[in-house]
């Protein structure tokens, strides 16, 4: 189950910039100026909702992301940059090295 979970992540990655573009959810932060996506990358909301995980299968992801980013260095295959946002919910994007 969680090697199918990792793929739909992965396949959203490869696919950012065209999940960007079709997501309402995306368009209305874009139109309300909340959005801070860089090219290539997705948030950690716009994640689940084009991979049809839960907020918290995409925050465990990350977190597990980010403990095997100190041990894989410069061989992890992940950016992982996060955002303070208010009401103490830091937004996090991720995104595939290229």
């Amino acid at each position: 189950m969680a090697l199918i979970n990792w793929l739909k992540v992965l396949r959203a990655l490869q696919k950012a910039e065209e999940i960007k573009r079709g997501l309402d959810y995306c368009r209305k932060m874009r139109d309300k100026d909340f959005c801070n996506c860089k090219r290539g990358e997705l948030c950690q909301r716009a994640l689940g909702i084009a991979t049809g995980l839960s907020d918290n299968a995409i925050k465990n992801m990350l977190l597990r992301l980010e403990a095997f980013r100190d041990e894989l260095r410069d061989e992890f295959p992940f950016e992982i940059r996060k955002v303070e946002a208010g009401m103490n919910r830091p937004r996090k994007f991720i995104r595939l090295r290229v």
